[in-house]
């Protein structure tokens, strides 16, 4: 109005008199003033000028009051302006502008005008005017868009004042944050990476670095492309890595929450990973990809797998579920040495003995991930989720002995005839089998062990006879320095695991020698030559369905068995068959009932025995 000078006092109790009230607040009569006051309580608002001339007037009083049940977004904090990621997780300010007290509400969230989802906000409640800073669910978005999000039914109640809903924030998503951390070693300045798209097309570098043995981060916008998969590769220029001739550099692939993609000890020459490779697919690079995934190694009790030399060979190594899921596949790495094996699984765990085609090595240090099988069938389109390091022990004693237990294997303290069918059993070793050190298929190259199993045979006449086998099961009818019926021989076994032979261990049994059929029959070993070609495939197996095939068998009467043992040594196929003619072709029948592992076919034609390997997916 026309006043001027306006003032204001604010009173408690009943407009009956001026002397009588406690004065709760005053102020200047202009602008908004917001007074917390006391629901249903009276008071008295005093309205005066100063006095004097030139001060008289009109003026006008609007009171506002807030609706009973009123909430409102008062501020989207993020995203906001430039966003180097297509996935983010929207920060908004929720406040209550209402008189009841706000327990509950909903939040819709909206890309322009596009509905992502609706959140339901419960508690700790909020007084009047209080607020509270939310981290809402992630949003997946590429390109220059307004995010829109709004509060609606507050307490379960319809809104009294919608006008106050909404905040909005404008952004442009377009790529994906990652983070490189170098620790330097003695020589800074020799050390340099590069990340790639596919295509072998550079986005980001860094190095070489100034500081030694310091720790650098470096980080990085990933433009975005089909798959969001990119390759990252460190290089010393010297050849002698960042670890550990000088100094104990290392380093790591981090996302923009610091989360670990990827990382190893620098332990390589030129270039990590190291060329060429242990796995040939690895030249590619370290692979990244963004944003990780939703699935990762546990990494609390019982069944933590991170950390170094903490896992047993019977060990469950697990990832978190994921709603939905059926698949996971993991991936243990050697980073640096460019190693790398792949295992799926429909379970959330696998184990050592589902590795055992190019299986890891034991005391060496692996960084392990997963992804689970979400959308299209196959792991192609998922994403690694956070990694961390671990590594089984190579200190743990890996022994055996015959079987000494009653049964059809009882070997320990047997008597045996030589030769023909017969044949002593060793207690299997979880691990134990034939080692392929860079999974190519054959045990010809350095570091393979054609054999897992190692019968020591010694008796009287200082005599020594070591057999090999590739399994447990060892037939007692070799060609050389044979054994003799009367004798009694005392027998250990020793294992090998990892590509390492374990030592004799384990118990020492007596084996005793009688009079048989086969006894000086001068045959070559059955467990390692066969006159027969037998052929087994597909290997590896998916369906169930595997065809096995025998050519050149001379007997006139054939009685064919073929018994399939797991990596513990348990039966789980036996099937019996008779044949004639020197061919024999029939399809083994798995019916899909067998886990994904390798197992030790053992196919009997008549006297002779011959062991094969099959792989189950």
């Amino acid at each position: 109005g026309t006043a001027s000078n306006l003032k204001w006092a604010l009173h408690s109790g009943l407009c009956n008199g001026l002397d009588a009230f406690t004065e709760v607040a005053n102020g200047n009569a202009s602008g908004v003033t917001i007074l917390n006051v006391t629901p249903a309580t009276d008071y008295r608002l005093l309205v005066f000028n100063t006095g004097g001339p030139g001060v008289q007037g009109t003026f006008s009083l609007n009171l506002e009051v807030p609706g009973i049940n009123d909430a409102s977004i008062s501020q989207v904090t993020s995203p906001s302006g430039l966003l180097c990621d297509t996935q983010f997780q929207p920060v908004v300010k929720l406040k209550n502008l209402g008189e009841t007290t706000l327990s509950s509400v909903q939040i819709t969230v909206k890309e322009d005008a596009v509905t992502e989802y609706v959140y339901n906000w419960s508690g700790p409640a909020l007084a009047f005017g209080d607020s509270v800073t939310l981290t809402l669910p992630l949003v997946t978005s590429t390109g220059s868009h307004t995010l829109n999000v709004n509060t609606d039914l507050p307490n379960g109640a319809a809104d009294d004042i919608p006008s106050n809903d909404l905040a909005s924030s404008a952004y442009q998503a377009d790529g994906q944050t990652a983070k490189v951390r170098v620790t330097t070693d003695n020589n800074p300045g020799q050390t340099t990476w590069i990340i790639y798209a596919p295509g072998n097309i550079p986005v980001a570098s860094g190095g070489p670095y100034v500081l030694p043995n310091t720790q650098s981060t470096a980080t990085v916008c990933l433009p975005s492309n089909a798959a969001n998969k990119w390759f990252f590769f460190l290089f010393d220029s010297f050849g002698d890595g960042i670890c550990c001739s000088q100094g104990t550099g290392s380093w790591q692939v981090l996302d923009r929450l610091d989360r670990v993609i990827m990382r190893d000890n620098g332990q390589f020459t030129t270039q990590s990973p190291n060329t060429p490779p242990l796995t040939s697919s690895y030249s590619a690079g370290h692979e990244i990809t963004l944003p990780i995934g939703p699935t990762r190694p546990w990494t609390t009790s019982p069944y933590n797998v991170c950390g170094v030399f903490n896992l047993g060979l019977q060990s469950k190594i697990r990832c978190t579920t994921v709603s939905g899921v059926t698949s996971y596949q993991w991936e243990f790495s050697n980073p640096d040495a460019g190693y790398q094996r792949r295992v799926s699984a429909s379970t959330n765990f696998v184990t050592y003995v589902n590795m055992q085609a190019m299986a890891p090595q034991l005391g060496i240090t692996y960084f392990v991930r997963n992804r689970a099988d979400q959308g299209t069938a196959g792991f192609n389109d998922d994403r690694w989720g956070e990694g961390c390091e671990m590594a089984w022990s190579n200190t743990t004693p890996f022994c055996t002995g015959l079987v000494a237990t009653a049964g059809s294997t009882f070997s320990c303290g047997a008597t045996r005839t030589w030769g023909g069918s017969s044949k002593i059993w060793a207690t299997p070793v979880v691990g134990a089998y034939p080692y392929d050190a860079n999974g190519n298929g054959s045990y010809a190259d350095a570091g393979d062990q054609q054999f897992a199993y190692h019968f020591r045979f010694t008796g009287p006449g200082a005599y020594v006879r070591d057999i090999y086998t590739t399994n447990y099961i060892c037939p007692l009818a070799w060609t050389t320095n044979p054994l003799v019926a009367g004798n009694t021989y005392q027998v250990t076994v020793e294992v090998q695991v990892g590509g390492v032979w374990r030592g004799f261990c384990g118990s020492t049994c007596n084996l005793t020698i009688a009079a048989g059929p086969g006894q000086g029959a001068g045959r070559m070993d059955a467990a390692v030559v066969t006159e027969e070609n037998i052929s087994l495939w597909p290997n590896p197996v998916r369906d169930g369905l595997v065809n096995l095939r025998i050519d050149g068998i001379t007997d006139a009467d054939q009685r064919i068995a073929v018994d399939i043992y797991d990596a513990f040594g348990k039966k789980v196929v036996a099937q019996q068959y008779a044949n004639s003619g020197n061919l024999f072709n029939t399809v083994l029948h798995l019916d899909g009932g067998l886990a994904a592992g390798v197992y030790m076919v053992n196919i009997t034609i008549n006297d002779r025995t011959s062991l094969k390997r099959l792989t189950v997916l």
